[in-house]
């Protein structure tokens, strides 16, 4: 599966445009924005109508002058790159995540080993590592998790290694699945079950903690669904969305008993907490 990265380039205020254009194409088939100095990339599955999103694209010019290149990234360049540009994180002084090509640090509580391949959930974007502030707090020990859009199984190996008794990890994204399933197995995880899947497959489970690292988007549309497998007294974890977000989507989860907690920053990513 190939993905297509479109690079914006803007001239004025990059930091404060970027965030208004990536709102307005976090409704399009985009799946994940990195911002960097001059503005951003979005990457896209390469099986979209890429026409009609370069079009869509066009439009949001009325909005601020910019420009944007388009790069297909293959299969096998897509891992190259992530391997030559992959550096260790560590998350609070508490967690380490490394490619397996990187040497262990055993002097840190957590270590993760993660490969990317082609999904997207390493601890180097800020929502990925947001989450897993927000879970070191918590009790994992004996409770049943639920990943939602695992990606790389990050999220789902660190509620493992925080002493969850069993995680369900779904994505609809098959390739996801597989990259899921082999860092479960570099993390010598056993109580993790990573399947293909979306909010349609939530009918009739339970779950004390669920994780839902997406978009904006998503959350709003799958809400219902992710509270009505949540126990009473139990946590919702989100992010994937701007801090401008986060009114829109805490008014939303009350609807759902979904009372919200507290949430961290940064760069204006946000993560949040909730208590059903």
């Amino acid at each position: 599966m190939n993905y297509i990265k479109y690079s914006f380039s803007i001239p004025h205020e990059p930091e404060v445009f970027s965030e208004i254009l990536i709102a307005h194409l976090g409704d399009t088939a985009f799946e994940i924005f990195e911002e960097n100095a001059t503005g951003f990339d979005a990457f896209v599955n390469a099986g979209n109508d890429n026409k009609e999103l370069s079009e869509f694209v066009d439009q949001l010019k009325h909005i601020t002058p910019f420009d944007f290149t388009t790069e297909v990234i293959p299969y096998q360049n897509w891992n190259k790159l992530w391997e030559e540009n992959f550096e260790p994180v560590l998350i609070t002084n508490t967690v380490y995540v490394r490619a397996d090509f990187h040497p262990p640090q055993n002097k840190y509580p957590y270590e993760i080993i993660i490969q990317p391949e082609m999904s997207f959930g390493t601890g180097h974007h800020e929502t990925t590592s947001l989450v897993i502030e927000l879970m070191l707090p918590l009790s994992f020990k004996n409770k049943i998790v639920c990943d939602m859009g695992c990606g790389t199984g990050i999220l789902a190996v660190m509620a493992e290694k925080l002493g969850a008794l069993m995680v369900d990890a779904f994505d609809y994204d098959a390739q996801c699945i597989l990259n899921s399933q082999t860092n479960i197995e570099r993390n010598a995880c056993t109580k993790i079950n990573a399947a293909i899947g979306d909010a349609s497959v939530l009918q009739n489970k339970v779950y004390d903690i669920f994780i839902a690292n997406i978009n904006r988007n998503i959350i709003l549309n799958d809400l219902q669904d992710y509270a009505s497998c949540i126990k009473a007294g139990g946590t919702f974890l989100c992010s994937g969305f701007y801090e401008i977000d986060l009114p829109i989507i805490i008014e939303h989860a009350k609807k759902y008993d979904l009372k919200f907690q507290h949430s961290q920053t940064r760069n204006n990513w946000c993560a949040a907490l909730f208590i059903k």
